[in-house]
């Protein structure tokens, strides 16, 4: 099993790229969510860089939102 967030308003990432691996492998049967994150930037679950500088595009509750979604994801599968 497979989780992918994707920060719908990333402009370093190809979306259409991402979303096209990831149903060509479910359409193979991998086992794939998706978080689509609305409006979100390339860095919005990441407030600071490696040398403290702020990330713009932080959002600390779209962020908590998406951490709170993955930690969903391996709860249900290993509790």
């Amino acid at each position: 099993p497979m989780i992918a967030v994707i920060p719908q308003s990333d402009t370093e990432s190809d979306q259409g790229l991402c979303l096209e691996i990831l149903n060509r492998n479910k359409a193979k049967g991998g086992s794939i969510e998706a978080v689509i994150v609305e409006g979100a930037g390339h860095t919005f679950a990441q407030g600071v860089d490696d040398y403290g500088n702020v990330f713009a595009d932080y959002d600390p509750k779209k962020a908590t939102e998406s951490w709170n979604s993955i930690y969903a994801f391996f709860r249900k599968r290993f509790d």
